[in-house]
């Protein structure tokens, strides 16, 4: 005769009341999703310096009118809205 495993699963009670029955967890760490072939550390490194340059080049693209500073300030909110 098999023998049956008396395994419960008991659902999770959120702080709500309400019953979290198929909960998956996951991580949004780097060193997880790096294992997976999906580090994007570098290309939010990448993100947060641009932004903060945006708040000198957009100012200085008005206070210093020229052809460098158009361009400069074109190329950073595309890659900026792109990111």
């Amino acid at each position: 005769m098999a023998k049956q495993n008396n395994l419960r699963v008991t659902p999770l009670l959120s702080q709500s009341g309400v019953i979290l029955q198929n909960v998956k967890q996951f991580s949004l760490s780097a060193k997880q999703m790096a294992a997976h072939g999906h580090d994007h550390t570098k290309l939010w490194t990448a993100e947060k310096v641009l932004s903060a340059s945006l708040l000198g080049i957009i100012p200085a693209a008005f206070l210093i009118p020229s052809q460098f500073m158009d361009y400069l300030l074109a190329v950073s909110i595309v890659m900026h809205n792109h990111w």
